[in-house]
């Protein structure tokens, strides 16, 4: 008995050593094949061990999986819960959303805003966002939206989307820039602002057509006023009696005083208030024109140019300077050649100050009374109380009347 050396290492070994053995041949055999046996059965055992080892492995395995299998499923099942439900909220919202990425391709489009464009998800996707919104169609405004995004943060912006038949509709978007890894997208949602437009252009149509009218009513009133003074004018010509022609011209004053407003306010654009510096100035000075007599009296103006007065405002304002100035004329410079008459006008808070001096005779004591009593002053304070204003007249070097007139009531 000779081991080869083509025999399995292992029988090589088992011949040597039954060869060693001091028995016979027959006994050799005998215990040769009793020790390939034992290897068998070794075999065996280390076969079962690693069978009952990998049976036990692979079930262990196998849980495990189906463990990792129904965790995912729970996972995906929730996540896309989440975002159907995110999907039905924004598209109940009524708002479009989209996600264009930094370079202008866009990457996301809700239901809503693809059906408000007429065409499917799938015709939207993966095109430049020029092709929706008109002012991008250049690629450089792009990217300078898309910077500004980045150095101001969430901007509002109105466009135009362009939809599947060609026709454009307006839009506002709230847009915001941000980042998912190394790369930046652009989030918008969009409202279709149509109706609003609508409604806008509804409006100034309608202002338009206010404007216009309340501009003809402003000329008809200012016309209407005219006429008045033209016949107050032929009654002054036809009388004989001094006092009779004192008042008409005191009215013609008043009714002047009113009609210049109308006429500024129909020459302005927004028809609601008048510079109340340059109306000031035209009616003084006309005021001094008629009392030309008093042609040695220095009327002195001082006004600050951006007061503006709304109508309720000004129509009572100027027919208390016509009271002030005539009352001033017809008796401040009684016995005197020469004079002058301030006029200021500033602001201080909320309020409008109008000031009114003249260094005249002033009223005298013991007629102070029955001056405070006159229709000139009744109608002064009369005018006083329409403004809501107050009024102060100190006597003391001639008279000075301060008037404090709310703008804001």
């Amino acid at each position: 008995m000779t081991p080869k050396s083509t025999h399995h290492k292992l029988l090589q070994r088992q011949i040597k050593k039954v060869k060693a053995m001091q028995v016979s041949p027959e006994e050799q055999w005998d215990a040769l094949l009793d020790l390939v046996h034992d290897s068998y059965m070794s075999h065996d055992r280390d076969i079962n061990h690693l069978k009952n080892v990998i049976r036990e492995s692979s079930s262990e395995l196998v849980a495990s999986n189906e463990k990792l299998k129904a965790a995912h499923q729970e996972l995906a099942d929730a996540y896309t819960k989440e975002v159907g439900l995110l999907n039905h909220l924004i598209d109940k919202s009524g708002e479009a959303v989209q996600v264009t990425s930094e370079d202008g391709i866009m990457m996301y489009i809700n239901e809503r805003g693809a059906e408000r464009l007429g065409k499917p998800v799938s015709d939207i996707l993966g095109h430049y966002v020029g092709e929706i919104e008109q002012m991008f169609l250049n690629r450089s405004v792009w990217d300078d939206h898309v910077q500004e995004l980045k150095e101001k943060g969430p901007m509002i912006i109105e466009g135009q989307h362009k939809k599947s038949d060609g026709s454009l509709f307006p839009i506002e978007a709230n847009a915001y820039y941000t980042t998912q890894g190394d790369r930046g997208y652009v989030i918008a949602f969009i409202r279709d602002i149509s109706e609003r437009k609508q409604i806008e252009k509804q409006l100034r149509t309608s202002l338009s057509e206010k404007t216009t009218l309340l501009g003809e009513i402003h000329h008809r009133v200012k016309n209407n006023l005219t006429v008045i003074f033209g016949l107050l004018e032929m009654q002054i010509m036809q009388s004989d009696n001094p006092q009779v022609t004192t008042i008409l011209r005191e009215s013609q004053g008043r009714i002047q005083s009113m009609s210049m407003i109308h006429e500024k306010l129909y020459k302005t654009t927004h028809l609601e208030s008048v510079n109340v510096a340059e109306y000031i100035q035209d009616l003084a000075e006309t005021i001094y024109k008629t009392y030309h007599q008093f042609e040695n009296v220095q009327l002195t103006l001082n006004n600050h140019s951006e007061i503006a007065l709304p109508l309720n405002k000004m129509i009572p304002c100027g027919l208390l300077l016509n009271e002030v100035l005539t009352n001033i004329y017809k008796y401040a410079f009684a016995g005197r050649s020469a004079g002058l008459i301030t006029i200021n006008t500033s602001m201080e808070g909320d309020n409008f100050i109008l000031e009114i001096a003249d260094d005249g005779i002033g009223i005298p004591e013991e007629k102070e009374v029955k001056a405070s009593q006159s229709l000139g002053m009744r109608l002064i304070h009369s005018f006083a109380r329409q403004m809501k204003a107050k009024i102060t007249m100190i006597n003391f070097n001639g008279v000075k009347y301060i008037i404090e007139i709310p703008c804001t009531e």
